[in-house]
């Protein structure tokens, strides 16, 4: 029997569209597709369907696809088939939790979308299915090649981006965020997932002390949307702060255990680094960012080493630093080490930093003993890309009782020019 491919377009008997109302499928997807149907399957059409039908008949197209049908109806287990549904979405998809249809409007979805081949092959691989179903779905699936196995072990690198704006005349701000679900993934159009609070507006004014509360509200959402495509992922928090913020302990912002609702600090859950809101401005980027680009592509080709001390330009004193020096010293540097408190001149510490378009800075928040040995420690112990878990696990060493532990004072400014948010000009509630 000849074999040939399954194009989308053949299969008459479904309905060809993408909505999707209540019923037994689990959650729902609110589905992006990026300019319509017809651009959403143009974009896809290469990788539309992966199914081998016999013949290469145009009708045959058709009875694969009632083949699959059948055996999505007999099986006993809804939830492997709603969860391999979600995994399989594009990460444009946008999520807010209804539910779907049928498995009809499932096949559909998929189809359009051109993740109908991984669809099968999760169910395939799913060990709650019953044998008789995954060896059913196997045979749909292209030969001699066995289906890929779905990658289980392979960690996604995520990153939640919390931007804060000052709201011009108030101590309050609008909080916005992004969700970077693979930071693999560049494509503009699907590197970012935004999150809204509320559905009919943009954005949430919040004051400094509620921050946290809003923070927590997000990371749901984060951990909603992650939890549905990936078994194993690293969130990583990274917050915009006006300037003048910049020295504000974000990793003690709190959250609820969901195991018994106590307060836990975030920095001892997860990777938390402070970033400059006015980097997102496109009055700083048009000056700034060449000299920011060759930085941060200075540290890319280190990440993977262990840097030494000597690749960071070490300040002990605040008091007669030049402006002028610093950015001469730091082309040809990592970051800046800071070895004693910035709180006394911080402004001006701050300014020159954005002006050196630093890409990675370490400091205490306040005056420590041996200071200096620990920071060199944390540096160098490590791979450059592992230093933001190595901080992390610094905090959560932190015992309470004892102030003087380097972890409960320690910032990172982390500068990633190739994980900026995708709009410069942040959006106020109700825009």
């Amino acid at each position: 029997m000849d074999e040939a491919k399954l194009d989308a377009r053949s299969s008459q008997g479904l309905v060809n569209r993408a909505e999707m109302v209540d019923q037994q499928f689990g959650d729902r997807q609110d589905v992006d597709t990026q300019g319509g149907d017809a651009a959403g399957r143009d974009i896809h059409k290469s990788t539309i369907i992966n199914i081998i039908v016999p013949n290469g008949e145009s009708g045959s197209s058709q009875r694969v696809i009632q083949e699959l049908l059948q055996i999505l109806g007999r099986s006993d287990s809804v939830e492997s088939i709603g969860k391999a549904y979600r995994s399989s979405l594009p990460p444009d998809s946008q999520v807010s939790r209804p539910r779907t249809d049928s498995s009809e409007e499932i096949v559909t979805q998929l189809q359009e979308f051109g993740k109908l081949s991984e669809f099968v092959g999760r169910l395939v691989q799913d060990q709650n299915l019953p044998q008789s179903s995954r060896e059913q779905l196997e045979k749909l699936m292209p030969q001699p090649n066995p289906p890929a196995p779905v990658q289980t072990t392979q960690e996604l690198q995520s990153y939640l981006l919390v931007v804060l704006e000052p709201d011009p005349g108030t101590d309050r701000f609008f909080a916005n965020a992004w969700l970077v679900p693979d930071d693999t993934v560049q494509d503009p159009l699907t590197r970012f997932v935004q999150l809204d609070l509320a559905e009919d507006q943009k954005g949430k004014s919040c004051s400094l002390d509620q921050v946290s509360e809003v923070i927590g509200e997000f990371l749901i959402q984060s951990e909603d949307y992650l939890f549905d495509r990936a078994d194993y992922y690293n969130l990583t928090i990274e917050v915009f702060l006006p300037r003048d913020y910049l020295t504000t302990g974000v990793e003690f912002w709190e959250i609820l255990d969901p195991v018994d609702d106590t307060p836990l600090p975030i920095g001892t859950k997860y990777s938390v680094l402070v970033r400059s809101h006015e980097r997102t401005q496109r009055k700083y980027l048009r000056l700034y960012r060449k000299q920011w680009r060759t930085q941060w592509d200075r540290v890319k080709q280190s990440l993977a080493a262990i840097p030494s001390c000597e690749m960071f330009e070490h300040l002990d004193r605040l008091e007669a630093f030049n402006e002028k020096i610093l950015t001469t010293s730091l082309q040809t540097k990592l970051g800046l080490k800071l070895t004693c408190s910035p709180n006394a001149k911080h402004k001006e510490f701050f300014t020159s930093l954005l002006k050196a378009a630093v890409p990675i800075a370490i400091w205490s928040r306040c005056s420590l003993p041996d200071l200096a040995a620990e920071i060199d420690t944390l540096l160098t112990s490590g791979s450059l890309m592992e230093l933001l878990e190595r901080i992390r696990q610094k905090r959560w060493e932190a015992p309470s009782d004892c102030e003087h532990h380097l972890g409960h004072h320690l910032t990172i400014l982390w500068e990633d020019l190739d994980r900026l948010p995708p709009l410069t000009e942040l959006q106020q509630p109700g825009q």
